[in-house]
């Protein structure tokens, strides 16, 4: 009898468990975020703008992200190489930093 008690307790922790891992694999979908409903509930956010160099389908700039050229494109890389602007990173007296 303890056997079939521990049997279902593992039972339903896996069910559960993959319930839960079915849920995170669902992931984050941005057209289901609906910041007009939380109007009055938010920080005070302000507008910001953002330029992209390069071609549309791009890996970015053509001359990559602090001289790494080429190579934003490939792996481990893949695209995911960003510069600051000069006006952020010590009042752009220095190199743009990838982040």
């Amino acid at each position: 009898m303890a056997a079939l008690i521990k049997y279902s307790l593992v039972l339903a922790l896996m069910v559960v468990m993959s319930c839960y891992k079915f849920e995170v694999c669902l992931g984050f979908n941005p057209k289901q975020l609906n910041m007009s409903a939380l109007n009055g509930r938010t920080a005070h956010w302000s507008t910001a703008g953002a330029t992209w160099y390069g071609s549309p389908d791009g890996a970015g700039s053509d001359g990559g992200s602090c001289g790494y050229g080429k190579l934003v494109s490939q792996s481990p890389f893949s695209s995911m190489i960003t510069a600051t602007s000069p006006s952020l990173y010590k009042s752009g007296k220095d190199v743009e930093p990838a982040i």
